[in-house]
């Protein structure tokens, strides 16, 4: 188009911009809205003229609107729920912390599969401390009763239980009773004192004990009664001790039941022996003596049918045996009779004396020199008397 000038270019539409004449020929305006909207009945340039210029493709931003050219945020299309952006819906949760109650003592919720599932006790066995966000072995003193009378009160410490307090300082706790009481037994009332006798506790109550020495001194160092009255005062139970006796308000010893003997307090008895021990004669030839319900018996010889050297204290086998009775000739009393019936003389050479009985020879010549001796003798005496 063929112009002088610019008005003579213009198109009269505020939108398509101002138009220009140059060098007699006429030029497109420029856009009068670039990057908005142009509102050619206002001759106005807006953000929107219609709802669906404000649409930002977002379905979790809802629907925005346009409201006299200016665009509007959309609601929330999910309200008090998660929104998925993918699948542009509404579910119960898309992960963990949209199930999130905001309750510590109600555990971790968990999302799964778009469902919301509850939490676990964090405090498993314990107390939850909801307002400090954790566990407690207790929230309150309540909670650390054992239930047990005579252990006190017990308390919730900074969450922690602490043992109660004796309930009863300077008595006796009955439990069953569940009360404070001066005592539950004769025990309790002991005053450690001899002297004081034996307390006792009736109903609850201590009572006194009775003088242990009536008409006689106390001694509460030796825990004893000191002096006598009689016998009996001074008699302190020990067989082996022998009878006390009380001479002139004193105790006097006992002498020893057993003179010679052993004591046995067990049986209060005297006894020959206590122990084999006690029976032993050192001879190892009399065999091993033994000490039986009190007496001893004889042992039995270690070297039957041998010879027992006593110096040695060993048997030496076999040894000489005459007659073949099975004695040994040095303890036999009648090395050559086997029925050991001689007549035994001291002056014999041969061990346990000679004898008249033998059929060998030598006791005929043994009594034949006795009757020799003795004629000789008778003749002497004779002489002497009758010269």
């Amino acid at each position: 188009m063929v112009c002088v000038q610019d008005s003579d270019c213009d198109d009269g539409l505020f939108c398509n911009g101002q138009e220009l004449c140059i060098v007699g020929a006429c030029l497109q305006g420029v856009p009068a809205c670039p990057g908005a909207i142009c509102d050619e009945q206002t001759d106005a340039c807006t953000n929107c003229a219609q709802d669906i210029d404000c649409d930002d493709g977002l379905f979790c931003n809802g629907l925005e609107t346009c409201d006299a050219g200016s665009c509007l945020p959309g609601s929330d299309p999910c309200p008090g729920g998660p929104c998925d952006e993918i699948s542009a819906s509404c579910g119960a949760c898309a992960q963990d912390t949209d199930c999130d109650d905001g309750a510590f003592c109600n555990g971790a919720e968990q999302c799964l599969d778009g469902a919301c599932i509850a939490g676990a006790d964090p405090c498993a066995d314990r107390a939850c401390d909801e307002a400090g966000d954790a566990c407690r072995d207790c929230t309150q003193n309540d909670e650390c009763n054992d239930g047990v009378f005579c252990n006190g009160q017990e308390s919730c410490v900074l969450g922690s239980c602490r043992p109660g307090e004796n309930p009863c300082p300077g008595q006796v706790c009955d439990e069953p009773g569940g009360e404070c009481l001066a005592c539950t037994s004769d025990n309790d009332c002991d005053d450690g004192r001899y002297c004081n006798g034996d307390e006792t506790c009736l109903s609850g109550t201590c009572h006194v004990g009775e003088d242990p020495c009536p008409g006689r001194p106390c001694s509460e160092s030796n825990d004893i009664c000191e002096g006598c009255l009689d016998d009996t005062d001074c008699d302190n139970g020990l067989f082996c001790d022998g009878a006390e006796t009380c001479q002139d308000g004193q105790c006097q010893s006992g002498g020893d039941p057993c003179p010679g003997q052993y004591c046995d307090e067990d049986q209060d008895g005297c006894v020959s022996c206590r122990v084999d021990t006690d029976c032993d004669d050192g001879l190892f030839c009399n065999g091993a003596e033994s000490c039986v319900a009190g007496a001893c018996q004889a042992g039995t010889p270690p070297c039957p049918g041998e010879d027992c050297d006593e110096d040695g204290d060993v048997c030496n086998g076999g040894c000489p045996d005459a007659d073949s009775d099975g004695l040994c000739d040095n303890v036999d009393p009648c090395p050559y009779d086997p029925n050991d019936n001689c007549k035994i003389w001291n002056d014999s050479d041969i061990r346990g004396g000679g004898c008249a009985c033998d059929t060998s020879g030598r006791a005929a010549s043994g009594l034949l020199f006795g009757l020799l001796l003795l004629l000789g003798l008778i003749v002497t005496k004779r002489g002497i008397l009758h010269p």
